[in-house]
Order: structure tokens, then C-alpha cells, then sequence
């Protein structure tokens, strides 16, 4: 991709994550949005919104004061350099297709779950690099400097021993707990092998609740669906003289040493600081770093669909258990 001052961006889907997160333009302190995240990045710009809910266009015409559409091709006219694609998981793959077929467009974003089709994703995916195409998926929390942080303390202190690590999750396997086992892949190293899995609860025609405990490079790890939906994600990591607790989704974050002092334990409690009111702002400023060619963390659609392909087969293992 050419480097500019600036570059155009199309959002499609305004729903939560597109821009109802975060209505207010003025508190920057809370940046969750996509639209808010680029109306806050200099480098950025804005240029139309798609969606097929009146009222919904509505509201973000008003607060954002650019050009709306229920039809994406007709939104396409606006030859955007960027393409955010908000909406449900199921449209993803019809979305990117005609995505691809336009010259202008150089990079895509794509909320996660990717796809719940593999194949389907591979074949995008291959596409993209035809056509050098970059695609991200809107895996937040590896964009975090916590979460950098966490990553480099578990390289030093799993050189030797692996460390053990409890995931503890809202909602579906699928929709949430994707974004924390993106993370134990980012933490951790790949995937190696499932140890156990049992379903718990099925959720949609897509998704479930399962308790499951499957081995990382760098890691023996547990997810475990929480059973009130109503109570915030947490990770429980133990290495070998410290316990890392990533609570509310990594909003709070502590590490604690274990020592001793004339024979008895000593604990000491150490707050990691994080960005996950700004973490929609981080992902764009780490795409701004890679589109100048700069160190970045981002999800890459290649990682994505490895997330994809060891989360299925875990799903597949728990379907022919029962």
C-alpha cells in the first residue's frame, strides 16, 4: 500500500461496535468505536457509513455528519482505501467478496468472529494476497500494551517450566471466548493438543458453551464457561513464583509474587496499567504503525483463520464426545 497523510475509510454496520458504544465525540478518554477510533486518529477519515436500519443510519448521520447507505455498492462509489465490516458474523464472507472486486480498497477490517467457515476464509484470505490486499481482524487486546507486557514476562518464565492458565468466559465459545483464545495464542505459542472437552450449554445454530483443557507451546490451559452471563471475563495465570489476574476482560490487571519471608509466603501485589477504555484507538493506531510500515500488533487474517481452525477442532472433538 501507497503511504499517505490520509486515508479514507468506509464503515459498514452501525451497530455497538460500529459506533454505539460510544455516542459522545467529546470524551476521548472512551474509545470503543470504530467510528469514534478513526474520527480521533489524524490520519484517518471518515467518508460514509452503511447499514440496512433506518434508525440507526439516522443516528449516525447526525452525530457524524457524513454520507449514509442501506446498499454497499453504492457506498463503494466513494473508492475508500479502508473497509471496516461490522456486522453479523454469518454476512462476513459475502461482504469481503464484493469487497474485493474494487480497486481502491488496500486494507480491510473485519470483526471477529472472523467466519465460522473455514474453507470459505481460506479461500478470502488467498485472494487478499492476490490481489495485496491487507486484512486485520478486530482482535483488540493484542493491540493493548498490558497485554505486550503479560507476553514478555511469560517468554522469560516459561523458558524452562510451562505455565497453567484458567480462562474463564461469558456468553459463546465462539463470539467471546474467541478473543481470549486469539490471546492465549498470542501469549503462548501455538496450539498442540486437546486433552478433554465437554459441552455445557448450546447457545445458537453457531455457537456453544464448553468446558475445555487443551495444551499451548508455553502452556496447559482450561476455558471455562462462566454460568452468569452477567459476570465479567477473567484469566487466571500461574507461573512459577507469580499469579497473573486479568479481570474484567483485562481492564483490571495484577500481578502477584510469591516469596518467603522466615518460612512463611510473602505476597506481593503489582498493578499492570492498561489502554482497554482507549482499545478500539490502540487497533488504530498499531494499523497506522503497519501502514507506515512501522512495528505493529495487529491480528492478521492468516492468525485469525488459525484461530478459527484450532477453536473447530475442538468444537468437532466435543461433537463426536457426545
Amino acid at each position: 500500500m501507497i503511504k499517505k497523510e490520509l486515508y479514507s475509510c468506509l464503515l459498514v454496520g452501525l451497530g455497538n461496535i460500529g459506533f454505539k458504544y460510544d455516542k459522545s465525540l467529546i470524551n476521548n478518554k472512551k474509545i470503543l468505536s470504530h467510528a469514534k477510533a478513526i474520527f480521533h486518529n489524524k490520519n484517518l477519515k471518515l467518508v460514509a457509513g452503511v447499514d440496512s436500519n433506518i434508525k440507526n443510519i439516522s443516528l449516525f448521520k447526525k452525530i457524524y455528519k457524513v454520507e449514509t447507505f442501506t446498499n454497499l455498492h453504492s457506498a463503494l462509489k466513494k473508492k475508500p482505501d479502508i473497509v471496516i465490516v461490522a456486522t453479523p458474523t454469518e454476512s462476513h464472507l459475502k461482504i469481503i467478496k464484493i469487497l474485493l472486486t474494487k480497486k481502491s480498497i488496500k486494507t480491510i477490517i473485519c470483526e471477529k468472529p472472523f467466519s465460522f467457515d473455514y474453507r470459505g476464509l481460506n479461500e478470502i484470505l488467498k485472494k487478499c494476497k492476490n490481489k495485496n490486499i491487507n486484512l486485520f481482524v478486530n482482535y483488540i487486546r493484542i493491540s493493548d500494551p498490558a497485554s505486550i507486557q503479560i507476553k514478555n514476562i511469560v517468554q522469560k518464565f516459561t523458558k524452562k517450566i510451562n505455565g497453567v492458565c484458567e480462562v474463564h468466559y461469558a456468553k459463546g465459545f465462539y463470539n467471546n471466548c474467541s478473543h481470549f483464545f486469539n490471546l492465549i495464542e498470542y501469549w503462548f505459542g501455538d496450539f498442540k493438543n486437546l486433552e478433554s472437552v465437554k459441552k455445557i450449554k448450546k447457545i445458537n445454530f453457531y455457537d456453544y458453551k464448553l468446558y475445555c483443557k487443551a495444551n499451548f507451546e508455553k502452556a496447559e490451559v482450561r476455558f471455562i464457561p462462566l454460568k452468569n452471563d452477567n459476570l465479567k471475563d477473567f484469566i487466571k495465570i500461574r507461573l512459577k513464583n507469580k499469579i497473573i489476574q486479568y479481570l474484567s476482560g483485562g481492564k483490571r490487571i495484577y500481578i502477584k509474587r510469591i516469596g518467603s519471608k522466615k518460612n512463611k509466603l510473602v505476597y506481593k501485589k503489582i498493578e499492570i496499567k492498561n489502554k482497554m477504555k482507549i482499545y478500539q484507538k490502540n487497533f488504530y493506531q498499531e494499523l497506522i504503525a503497519f501502514l507506515n510500515n512501522k512495528k505493529y500488533r495487529l491480528c492478521s487474517g492468516e492468525q485469525a483463520l488459525k484461530t478459527l481452525k484450532n477453536m473447530n477442532y475442538i468444537t468437532r472433538k466435543m461433537y463426536e464426545k457426545n
